[in-house]
């Protein structure tokens, strides 16, 4: 269920959504009005017992959220996908979780 989450929350339009294999991260490709694309690596963060007592407030609540892998937000910005993804798979994050 935390799959597709949080994905409304961009600005910019949600092109293609790519999960690890053990889907705990996901590569988020955006395009913005101009047609620029971008991409933001995100993790999994679950909540610790604490967090999920605080945060509960009925039944939309989850165990857990998106983050920015490391907390890195903004990479470069490309003119069309397929030079995106060529740089995306370059990554050593992409090697090494996605492949």
């Amino acid at each position: 269920m935390m799959y597709d989450a949080q994905l409304d929350a961009y600005d910019n339009e949600v092109v293609r959504v790519i999960y690890s294999a053990d889907r705990t991260m996901r590569y988020v490709i955006l395009q913005d009005e101009k047609g620029f694309y971008t991409y933001h690596l995100e993790a999994i963060y679950p909540f610790d017992e604490d967090e999920w007592k605080y945060i509960f407030s009925g039944n939309s609540a989850l165990p857990a959220m998106w983050e920015p892998f490391h907390n890195i937000w903004g990479l470069s910005i490309f003119s069309d996908e397929q030079e995106l993804l060529r740089e995306m798979k370059a990554e050593p994050e992409y090697k090494r979780y996605f492949t």
